[in-house]
């Protein structure tokens, strides 16, 4: 029987080249993170999920694979992995491997093959257009900056690519090349891996965006560029479901991009039965300047931050279900972006991490915190797992214009939580509610020593409170 666990787990993520290297090699690996499976376990994480541990180039940080049945050297064996399943499996964990299906290496056997015979079976497994009198079949740009159209000296056409000029896009208009993904999917399911995380899923529909140059030339009208997340996601989320996710009782989250919480909803719906949630980045742009890389940052508008979380929480909250991240493999830390990494690192660490841990959804943590942080940590997961009730119950944004303070509520039939944050390096003053008991209100949790309650107080740098209230009283 299916059941909802993943609601009610917390994800750690590992970076498996940088996070315990066991033989000295300078490269983090298998054997490494087994080592580290008790100190994961200490800390109350429920799964953890390794980015991409197959053999690759390495021109994308293992996102570009050449064998997606297989273990990278460097990481070890598969014998390695089925040590590190069973390990990790027998301390109650769960593990959740990252899988990439828009894309392979140009190294991988499929496009070595197609590259070279236009005849080959796997020519039409990835995109290939004739050029033009002005070169490429578009002018579309990567998220690298650079065009998407490769030439390919051998048969004289471009192939598509929107990453790296090396990670050639697969044509998921084709079913063999789904149904290859599908082998490949149930090929690490089949050996007990308790989840897929799949990376750049908005990217696979993307037919509708790639007529050639000429028929725009034609139409008068210039070249449409690139959107993600076309027309036919949901109907290849829907047969990922019925051909995999449907046979298992597994965790199945996807990278989505920028989109909004609507969109977020047609992913996550419990009537949809697509993915039980998805990776959105929208508060992770908002200090993002435009056209820029992830680190050429802006000053955070913290009613935008509050904007966008409550309408992600608001809308997800009687059907799908939110990721709760504020760092990745792909961001920057967010202690230096909306925090402060100088004077109150710790106290801008904790608050930021108390924001979103009573937050409805399943929080992710980025590998490593400060051994100070640790404990705050360990206690923000505990108190999480005790509420678990309360942590599934509505929602409330409170003082949504104010500046400094991120205050909200949880709440359900027998308790109230009262989150409050300062999310600046100057005293934040704090009116207590009116229609919120006082009476019955104690301190859940501080990242400052206090014990004082009063219909007034005074915020310090970063300070974040949690509150628990009684409602039976």
């Amino acid at each position: 029987m299916k059941t909802d666990w993943w609601k009610d787990a917390v994800v750690y993520q590992i970076y498996p080249r940088s996070f315990q290297d066991s033989n000295g090699d300078g490269i983090g690996d298998l054997r490494g993170i087994i080592s580290r499976l008790d100190y994961i376990k200490e800390l109350g994480a429920d799964v953890i999920w390794i980015c991409p541990i197959y053999p690759s180039p390495n021109v994308d940080y293992g996102y570009d694979v050449t064998n997606h049945k297989a273990i990278m050297d460097s990481y070890g064996t598969m014998d390695d992995f089925h040590e590190l399943l069973d390990q990790v499996h027998q301390r109650g964990l769960k593990l959740v491997m990252d899988f990439v299906l828009n894309h392979t290496s140009v190294e991988h056997p499929w496009f070595k093959e197609a590259e070279l015979d236009k005849n080959s079976k796997y020519r039409s497994y990835y995109y290939w257009r004739p050029g033009t009198k002005n070169g490429p079949p578009t002018d579309w740009l990567s998220n690298y900056g650079c065009p998407v159209w490769q030439y390919e000296e051998h048969t004289g056409e471009y192939y598509l690519h929107m990453n790296a000029v090396k990670q050639a896009d697969l044509n998921w208009e084709n079913p063999e090349v789904r149904q290859a993904v599908y082998d490949m999917m149930k090929f690490w399911l089949d050996k007990g891996v308790d989840g897929l995380r799949i990376d750049q899923l908005h990217l696979i529909s993307k037919k509708e965006y790639l007529p050639s140059y000429e028929d725009y030339i034609n139409q008068q009208a210039e070249p449409k560029p690139f959107q993600p997340n076309g027309e036919r996601i949901h109907d290849y989320l829907k047969e990922i479901t019925d051909e995999v996710f449907s046979h298992y009782d597994v965790m199945s989250v996807g990278e989505v991009g920028s989109v909004t919480p609507e969109e977020g909803l047609k992913y996550t719906g419990t009537d949809k039965h697509e993915l039980n949630m998805i990776f959105h980045f929208q508060h992770m742009e908002l200090d993002q300047q435009p056209g820029k890389e992830h680190w050429d940052l802006k000053p955070l508008e913290l009613s935008d931050l509050k904007s966008v979380l409550t309408k992600w929480q608001k809308k997800l909250e009687h059907q799908g279900w939110n990721t709760l991240f504020w760092c990745n493999h792909d961001q920057p830390r967010i202690v230096s972006r909306f925090g402060d990494d100088g004077e109150y690192r710790k106290a801008s660490a904790k608050m930021l991490a108390a924001v979103i841990y009573f937050m409805k959804g399943t929080p992710y943590i980025y590998q490593g915190d400060p051994d100070s942080v640790l404990n705050y940590y360990k206690k923000l997961i505990s108190l999480r797992k005790q509420y678990a009730d309360l942590m599934k119950g509505s929602f409330d944004l409170l003082l949504p214009d104010d500046p400094q303070l991120f205050v909200y509520m949880r709440e359900n039939s027998k308790q109230q939580l009262l989150s409050v944050n300062n999310f600046s390096k100057e005293q934040a003053v704090f009116q207590w509610p009116k229609n919120c008991g006082k009476a019955q209100a104690s301190l859940l949790l501080s990242n400052y020593n206090n014990d004082d309650l009063d219909d007034e107080m005074v915020f310090r740098p970063y300070e974040s409170r949690v509150y628990l209230l009684d409602k039976t009283n």
